[in-house]
């Protein structure tokens, strides 16, 4: 008896981890990281980023050409793509704006409510943008400042035939396009 149970243990404990083996992500992206500077540059505070609840996860997140939301349980970001948002953000901004002068104002707050697309088509980014503590001139409060950032990246063909590669390529453009966006409000 003792024997059978010990062969059905690892009989079960061998299945568990071939059927993990099968579903363990295959491939893993980042965004492209922003080159780094030798520069003095300005560091433009982001308060926080809000983000869809598909972007928290590890699994790359694409639309159907019908507009469905699907995740890839093969291809997978290197981190959840909000925290490299979180990193990468401020840092994006502040190598745009480097040593321009910018506005008075305490902190960014960014609600990204889409970062997506379809594979072979394009990456959406809609985003709002708003300052806070904003002061004029004569060092006088001012209301928020709110701003909407809408822009579509092309999905290219890259060479190597690996889609999710070129989504991530394009992904990279869309979080370069925010912090132009985030770096053109900032500056005076």
């Amino acid at each position: 008896m003792r024997k059978n149970s010990c062969f059905w243990g690892t009989a079960i404990f061998a299945g568990t981890l071939f059927l993990a083996a099968c579903s363990a992500p295959k491939a893993f992206y980042a965004p492209t990281v922003p080159a780094a500077t030798t520069e003095a540059c300005a560091f433009v505070k982001i308060n926080r980023i809000l983000s869809p609840q598909y972007l928290g996860q590890r699994q790359i997140v694409y639309r159907s050409s019908e507009g469905t939301l699907h995740s890839s349980s093969q291809n997978c970001w290197a981190e959840p793509l909000a925290r490299t948002l979180d990193r990468q953000l401020p840092e994006r901004v502040s190598l745009i704006v480097k040593n321009r002068p910018l506005k008075t104002f305490k902190s960014v707050d960014v609600s990204i409510s889409r970062l997506d697309g379809v594979l072979d088509d394009s990456v959406v980014l809609a985003a709002g943008i708003k300052l806070n503590g904003l002061k004029n001139d004569a060092g006088d409060s001012q209301a928020p400042d709110f701003y909407f950032v809408g822009k579509t990246v092309p999905v290219k063909t890259g060479v190597g035939n690996d889609k999710f590669a070129d989504y991530s390529a394009a992904v990279s453009e869309a979080m370069e396009a925010l912090a132009q966006a985030v770096a053109n409000i900032v500056v005076k």
